[in-house]
């Protein structure tokens, strides 16, 4: 049985074969303004100054004076985790996906397989390293979207996530940032797993119902709050 261990051996639906593809989370960002960044990874592309964010999300349009510039000079805002407003045009106006209509959806990529590896490596011996897997798991996440940043500097800061700050009169809410979690893979056995799960996490977008499924299993990575309505 194969592992997939590059990016061009990912599982992923897309054009071709005479099927008319186009990709749902663009028809949805772009159709019904149904999809934005939200505050939990904006809290942790901005702190981490994560290289992906460009990749991940679109600046904000319009009227940016409410967002928030990042590490790469732009702009961009997220729509808080909860809240009991409905659709308007600050929220619209917060950062797209950065997905076009022929983007493929990726079912399982060869970094979300280093992350797993990861994590048997964590608790099981004769799996090999954590540490190792853990880096390459980013490396890969690094290549499949483009990123050219050296994996190292990124994995030694000792940056965290950020606060999330929406600023408008009407719309403004402050949340705490998610955790104090750095990217750098120390710590206890339950701290590496923490962080082996922040960046799996990361590393799925957009695939939700991964994360969601993820998140669920082990309760990393931690997220805003949803507000009880």
């Amino acid at each position: 049985i194969g592992v997939m261990t590059a990016k061009d051996d990912a599982a992923q639906m897309s054009q071709g074969a005479g099927m008319t593809f186009r990709n749902n989370i663009e028809w949805l960002a772009g159709n019904y303004n149904e999809a934005r960044m939200g505050s939990s990874i904006f809290s942790y592309l901005m702190g981490y100054e994560d290289p992906r964010l460009n990749v991940y999300f679109l600046p904000m349009d319009g009227n940016a004076s409410y967002g928030v510039e990042a590490f790469n000079g732009k702009t961009y805002q997220a729509v808080p985790a909860g809240h009991a407003n409905a659709q308007n045009d600050i929220y619209k106006s917060c950062s797209k996906p950065n997905i076009q209509s022929g983007t493929p959806t990726y079912w399982l990529r060869a970094s979300e397989v280093y992350f797993l590896r990861a994590e048997a490596a964590l608790v099981w011996e004769g799996f090999g390293s954590a540490d190792s897997w853990y880096k390459q798991g980013i490396d890969m996440s690094f290549q499949e979207n483009g990123v050219t940043e050296p994996v190292d500097d990124y994995m030694n800061s000792n940056l965290s996530p950020r606060a999330y700050v929406l600023s408008h009169y009407q719309y403004g809410q402050t949340l705490s940032a998610p955790c104090e979690t750095t990217v750098k893979f120390e710590g206890t056995t339950e701290q590496k797993l923490e962080k082996i799960m922040i960046q799996k996490w990361i590393a799925l977008f957009p695939n939700g119902q991964e994360a969601w499924t993820e998140w669920r299993r082990t309760g990393y990575p931690k997220l805003n709050v949803i507000k009880t309505l």
